[in-house]
Order: structure tokens, then sequence, then C-alpha cells
């Protein structure tokens, strides 16, 4: 009975947080434009939509026949493959090592993270909309042999983030809101809660608005999960979620660790039994716990000052769990705008001359096309003239020159220079341009002078490389916290030693714990993250051995530098080659040093006919003396 009280208690509860945030995110929705966000979209994918005109009240009345479109030529021209790289220094000498496995870990970890992937499609949804998403998640039910979970990254459209009003930086927010839409099946098999029988509640967040065919891509097996990021008044992060009416997690302490444990005697769940092992209950309840027991003994980062060596707690011991400190959510800007949480959009900057263009181009089209030719013949003349190809007429010389043909069509010149134009300006606002293209530039008389507007063109979206490392610096910190927070077991990863060599290493989060001045055990998080481009080369293999070989030409890399490079870019038997030139190089090596000792030395005659003249004279005006103690001492 006190059971089912304190569930109807909850109930209750979770009932008035619902309606409190149902209310949140409408008003919160109501300050956030996501018609905007679809407009942008179909900008990009070409809508033969066209603006009105901003001094007319009417609707246009017809859309573009020809859209030349320049808001996906520039973006796709923008488009950057370089996934930058972490780069971790401690800032504590002693912890130089960990450092380097956080480094190498996260590095290794990318590929298998679908980073790749994940920065495509943001690079095209940063300069659409003005900024991109990724989530940093937690997946409890991934399995592995030796180890249970792993971190996932997710890409968000911006029209899935519903930030709070008025705050422009994400981890600032008391809270912000996550619209997913899923299908009801996965809510039943992930919360257990039916929702069969409900609608999908916001089907424009996972969806565009077609301003030609109304909404799309509508599904009625499908609902939409919506979850409350927040901060509590102890700065600890929450989360809660529902589906119309449903409320499906309510987890306040969010990274607080939870677990199972029987009602009676207090053990730990085994999840595959439906009672507890030791006493048989079958009442369990969930406790959130800020420590864990170590179940073997553990080397940590505190050195022992008995033995001068890392300290080893032992089994039994009680260490404290690590609890992330911010929201798993990384926000990248395009360019940063004042007063707004989003960045500025490239298609808003040229949307107007987008917009010109279509319009003269479809004017454009309908005049030649309306174009023709007229055939005056005189009235006698009983010819029937159609518009069939090759129509056969048949007649004397005389009748063939009566024919006469006009020629109707209007002078586009005037519409093709408007067209140049309102292209240029947009290049010109987006700092891009033709030598940036790879177009032929008649500007650019040389090779040095194609590299120096290529240079000023990329000088021109510096900003937006640098806001593209500063996010992936942030995704790199946000991964090291889910490491310490989550990584119960140690996890293999590989990275290379100074010889391009293979390392098999494995993460530790042991390894970061310390004491403080009083004893106490915490997790050292004394690193300074950054962002570089170190392994962020294009990935392209015809790129990089090209290069390779450009290098091999100027005598900047030897031979086994250069089977190094073909190795990492897996080179049908490129590891075998190095290691046959080095073998060769050591073989050369011994080689020439055997024949050295060998050599007899030369003697004094043989060397002293080698000196240039003037050291020939100074010897000989040496003392006898002085002479005889150089001899010997060369052999003479």
């Amino acid at each position: 009975m006190a059971d089912q009280v304190k569930k109807a208690e909850k109930d209750v509860e979770q009932m008035d947080k619902l309606h409190r945030y149902k209310k949140q995110l409408e008003q919160a929705k109501a300050q956030y434009n996501l018609d905007i966000m679809d407009q942008r979209e179909y900008l990009y994918l070409g809508t033969r939509a066209v603006d009105p005109n901003v001094n007319q009240k009417q609707l246009p009345s017809k859309y573009a026949n020809n859209v030349y479109n320049i808001c996906f030529e520039f973006i796709e021209t923008k488009v950057d493959t370089t996934i930058p790289q972490p780069s971790v220094r401690s800032k504590r000498p002693e912890f130089t090592e960990q450092a380097n496995m956080i480094e190498d870990s996260i590095a290794s970890d990318l590929p298998e993270l679908g980073i790749e992937e994940i920065n495509d499609y943001n690079e095209r949804i940063t300069a659409i909309q003005g900024f991109s998403i990724i989530e940093v998640a937690w997946n409890p039910n991934y399995k592995h042999r030796l180890y249970r979970g792993e971190i996932e990254l997710i890409c968000r459209h911006p029209k899935q983030l519903i930030p709070q009003p008025g705050v422009y930086k994400l981890q600032k927010m008391d809270y912000f809101f996550i619209l997913t839409s899923v299908t009801k099946e996965y809510v039943k098999q992930k919360f257990g809660i039916d929702v069969s029988n409900e609608e999908e509640q916001y089907p424009e967040v996972t969806s565009l608005y077609d301003t030609i065919h109304g909404r799309t891509n509508e599904l009625s097996e499908k609902v939409t999960l919506i979850t409350r990021w927040y901060r509590d008044e102890d700065g600890d992060i929450g989360k809660f979620s529902w589906v119309n009416d449903h409320v499906v997690e309510d987890l306040p302490k969010f990274f607080y660790r939870r677990l199972e444990r029987c009602a009676e005697c207090g053990e730990v769940r085994d999840k595959t039994l439906d009672y507890c092992a030791v006493c048989g209950s079958k009442r369990f309840k969930t406790t959130i716990e800020k420590e864990e027991t170590l179940l073997e003994p553990v080397k940590i980062g505190s050195i022992d000052p008995l033995t001068g060596e890392n300290e080893i707690l032992p089994a039994g011991k009680k260490v404290p769990y690590f609890c992330p400190t911010r929201y798993p959510f990384v926000i990248r800007k395009n360019v940063p705008k004042n007063f707004a949480f989003e960045g500025q959009s490239d298609i808003d900057i040229i949307r107007d001359q987008q917009d010109s263009i279509k319009k003269v181009v479809t004017k454009m089209e309908e005049k030649l096309v309306k174009g023709g030719s007229i055939i005056t013949v005189p009235d006698d003349l009983n010819v029937d003239i159609t518009d069939q190809t090759y129509q056969i007429i048949r007649m004397n010389a005389a009748q063939k020159n009566i024919f006469d043909v006009k020629d109707l069509y209007a002078d586009i010149t005037k519409d093709l220079a408007f067209i140049e134009q309102q292209y240029e300006v947009a290049q010109s606002m987006l700092g891009i341009t033709d030598a940036y293209q790879g177009k032929e530039d008649p500007t650019a008389k040389s090779g040095i002078a194609k590299q120096i507007q290529v240079a000023q063109a990329s000088g021109r979206l510096q900003s937006v490389i640098a806001n593209k490392f500063a996010a992936y610096k942030e995704l790199f910190e946000i991964m090291f916290e889910f490491k310490l927070a989550f990584y119960d077991e140690v996890r293999p990863y590989v990275a290379k030693d100074a010889d391009g060599n293979d390392m098999f290493q494995v993460f530790d989060k042991y390894k970061f714990l310390v004491r403080d001045a009083t004893g106490e055990l915490y997790y050292n998080t004394d690193f300074i993250f950054s962002a570089d481009s170190g392994q962020g080369l294009p990935k392209d293999k015809i790129f990089i051995f090209n290069q390779a070989k450009e290098m091999l030409s100027a005598g900047a890399i030897d031979l086994p530098q250069f089977w190094m490079i073909m190795e990492s870019i897996n080179f049908p038997q490129a590891k075998q080659i190095r290691k046959q030139l080095e073998e060769q190089r050591q073989q050369a090596m011994l080689q020439q040093q055997t024949q050295q000792m060998q050599q007899p030395k030369p003697t004094f005659n043989q060397q002293f006919s080698q000196l240039d003249p003037q050291t020939q004279d100074m010897f000989n005006q040496l003392p006898p003396e002085a002479q005889a103690e150089i001899m010997r001492s060369v052999g003479g």
C-alpha cells in the first residue's frame, strides 16, 4: 500500500510538471521561427517559389520556370570534409600520459562514431540554417563481450531544438527542448508505454513544409517525443520526456548513477533474473548513488609517497562516480550573429540575389520561347505552310523569290548582364571567388595570383572554420566527460607511435583518480583541449598519393618516409616495402662501418700530401720536436 501511495503521489507530481512544461514549450516555440528554416531548406533544394515585391501586398501570381540555383552552388563550394582532431595537454606534469590517452582514444573513436557522415551533413546544415547540432548520447544497450554500453553521436536538425527565449548560449540556459519524431513501437519498447492511439503532435520538426504542395512526410505510425533538458538548483542536469499527455521519462540528476537494488536486502539486481539472487525477493527499487565499490584492485593517478609509484586501491574500496557538468549538445555556428542563439545563414545573405536571378531567368526564357518567325506570301499564291520540318512545296524558279521570312526575337543581353551582376554580388558577400571555386579566372594571370586570390577568399571564411574547430573542441570535452562517467571497464583503442606503427592501448578511467589535500578521491579534469587539423588533410587517397610523390621528388621526404605515407592509405604491400627499405639502409650503414674499419690507416706522407700549401708551409716552419710529435700522433 505504501508503494501504491508513493506511486500515486509521483504521478500527480509528474502531471503537474507536464502541464507547466507544455506551456513553457509553447511560449518558447512561439518565439522561434520554424517557417524560415523550411524556406531556407527549399531554397537550397531549388524551390520554384519566388518572393513577393516588398513594396506590394499581393503575392506572386506564378512560379519560376527555370531555377538557376546559386544557393546550392555556393554552399556546396564551401563544404569542407576535414575532420578536426583532438589535441590535449595536461596542466599537471605527472598527467602527460593521461593527456595522450584522452587524445588518442577520442581520435580512435571518431571513425566508429560516424563522424564523417555527421560532418558532411553539418557542413550543409550549418551554412543553410546558420548553425548545426551534435548530440552526445550514451547507449547502455550496446553489448560487447568485454564491456557494456557505448558513446553515440547524433546529428540533430536546428528545427528539433527549441531554446530558452532570450538566452544565446546553450550551456547557459536553464532549459531547452528537443523534439524528435519516433515510431510508436519505439516508445513502447524503450519506455513500456502504449501510444498506439496517439497522433504526431509536431510533424513539422522532422519534415518540411512545402509552400507549393503543403506539408509532407506525415506518417501515422510516428509520434513526437519531447524532451526538456534543464539545470536544477544544484547545477545538475535533468531530463523530462513526454509524448502528447504521456510522461515517458522523468530523470532529475540525469547523469547520476542509477542502480536497481533489492527492496529487501539491498543487493544490486541481476538483470537476467526477475528476482533477487540473494534473498529471492521480487521487489526492487531504483537508487541514485554517488560512489561505486571496486570489484578488483585498480591503479590510480595519485602517487604513493611511500613507494613513489602510482597508488593501488584495493578491492572493496569505495570511489566516487564522475558526473558530467554540461548539456550533452554541441552547437556549431556558421557566422556569429549578435543577440541571437543561431548564427548567420548563408541562404539569408544571398536570398535576394537568388530570387532576382530566378525571376529574370524565367522572364528571359519566356522572351526566347515566345519568339519565332513570320513567313509572308502573296494572297494569290495557293500554298499551305505548316510547322512541319522539311516541308516540300513545288513551285517554279520565279515563285521561289516571293517568300519572305521575318525573325522575331527579344534582346536578352541586358538580362544576362543583370544575372551576372547578381551572381557576383552573391559571391562577394560570401567571400567566394572564381579561383576559390576552381573556375577559370581571367583576373589572375599567374599561379601565384591565383594562390593569393584563393587565400583571400579563404581568409574571409576563417570565421566559419574557427567556429567549426571550436565546436569540435567542445565535442571532445564532452566525450571525455562521458568516458569518465560511463566507462566502467577499460576500453581498447589504437594509436600511432613516432614511427607510424600501430600502438594498442586501453582507456582506464581510474588513472584519472587523484587525492586532494584532505585525502578525498576525485577525478582530475585539468586538461586543455583544442581541435586541430593534424590528421585533417583531405581523405582522398589519390590526393595524398600525389602530394607524397611531389614531396619525394622535391627531396622533402626520403623513400622510407614515402612508403610510411603509403602505408597510412593502405597502399598494397606498403608496410613490407618500408620494412625492406629500412633493413637495406641498416645493412648499408653496417657494411660502410665495416669497410671503414678494414681500410688501412693512411700514412703521414699520404695525409701531408692532401693538405693545402699554406698548412704544409706552417708545418715545415715548426721546430723538429713539434713535427715529430705530430707525426707520431697521426701514425707517421
